[in-house]
């Protein structure tokens, strides 16, 4: 079982076929590119959300489990967001 899995690593791969371990690669680096993407557009996104929450706040479609007054949990997530979106 051992040998075979090393021949399946080692084993060159035929011409315009990529090996397991360069189609891993360029996955990875596409992955990698994607989540840089994403993350780039986080802020935007975080900057979006502060607005949504006041206005479902208002409309009075938030809900809470707590005592705590939903105008109070908003503010603390304002905070928050704005905070997460201003970070390096």
């Amino acid at each position: 079982m051992r040998l075979q899995l090393a021949s399946q690593v080692v084993s060159p791969s035929g011409p315009g076929v990529p090996s397991r371990a360069t189609s891993r690669a360029a996955e990875l680096s596409r992955l990698l590119g994607d989540l840089a993407a994403t993350a780039q557009r986080l802020p935007q996104l975080l900057d979006q959300l502060c607005p949504w929450l006041d206005h479902e706040r208002d409309d009075g479609r938030l809900r809470v489990d707590t005592d705590v007054d939903p105008v109070d949990l908003v503010a603390l997530a304002d905070a928050q967001l704005t905070c997460a979106g201003r970070a390096p």
